[in-house]
């Protein structure tokens, strides 16, 4: 590593190259000069100072989501606040007021029916499926002026290949959308009774486990589980485990393999495959969602 004044070496650690990353990203998509922000970081101390600052810069940019053509405008940005109320499918009387903002990176373009999110993280299950949420109340937020509602999402997320394609949900009318938030209800309400073994890291190796099966056979079912035990119980490179968690070790003390638990039936309404394991009826319950909110 190259020295600096005072003899001091600067490196990056993965959540000041992150930071960095995200200012890069949105002057990127907005048409701003990244070398101007490149600049604010060295004055700042941010970058490391030299050749090996200039490398760390570049190999930022080269994980930059594509920037869109023409760039952005500042009044592009979806500052929209959203409410709207969501009705339990099983319990009519139970009402729950939505109200919130997006977070950051949500863009759309005026007359355009295409909304557009970047992020600086690498694409994922967990990003998936909280954005498809995302989506799905934007959407349902434009119930009282249809025509204006986007039809259709695409994600951007950070480089990790050239053959990367671009994630896109296909939006449905806002009333559907609704709808597709309140079958999630059910799951939500359960979600607050009972330790439930579903995590997004245990999710991703059941789910590489069974690759295009549409059907998998119960042989099958127990592989992509115990390779989700596998990953529950030993984490990933650069990652601490599923298990280690202190909400995990606290709900399943005692318990040796959580991905086998089958709670009582009476408990566990609205979830598919009844009979097997709750990680699994997630799993298909989630994954089954997620086609059906239209997360391609």
């Amino acid at each position: 590593l190259e020295a600096i004044e005072g003899g001091d070496l600067l490196t990056l650690g993965g959540l000041e190259k992150w930071t960095l990353r995200d200012q890069l990203l949105f002057a990127h998509i907005e048409g701003k000069s990244l070398e101007s922000v490149l600049e604010r970081f060295r004055v700042a101390g941010a970058l490391p100072r030299g050749e090996i600052g200039n490398e760390e810069a570049q190999s930022l940019i080269s994980t930059l989501p594509s920037p869109p053509a023409p760039f952005f405008e500042a009044n592009a940005k979806i500052n929209r606040v959203l409410r709207f109320t969501l009705r339990h499918p099983e319990q009519p009387a139970v009402v729950w007021n939505v109200e919130g903002q997006l977070r950051s990176g949500w863009y759309q373009s005026a007359a355009s029916g295409t909304a557009h999110f970047y992020s600086a993280s690498k694409r994922g299950l967990k990003h998936e499926l909280l954005l498809c949420v995302d989506a799905l109340a934007l959407c349902a937020s434009y119930e009282a002026e249809t025509e204006r509602a986007p039809k259709r999402i695409e994600l951007h997320f950070q480089k990790t290949t050239k053959k990367e394609t671009t994630p896109i949900i296909e939006l449905p009318s806002p009333a559907q959308a609704r709808a597709q938030l309140e079958s999630l209800l059910p799951v939500y309400s359960l979600a607050r009774q009972l330790p439930l073994p579903f995590w997004p890291d245990t999710a991703k190796a059941i789910l590489d486990s069974l690759g295009s099966t549409a059907q998998p056979t119960i042989e099958a079912i127990g592989e992509a589980l115990n390779a989700g035990l596998i990953r529950w119980s030993e984490g990933s490179y650069g990652s601490g485990s599923d298990s280690d968690l202190s909400a995990t070790r606290y709900a399943f003390r005692g318990c040796s393999n959580p991905l086998l638990w089958k709670p009582d039936s009476s408990s566990v309404h609205g979830l598919p495959a009844e009979g097997l394991p709750l990680a699994w009826r997630l799993f298909v319950f989630f994954t089954d969602w997620k086609r059906n909110a239209g997360l391609r």
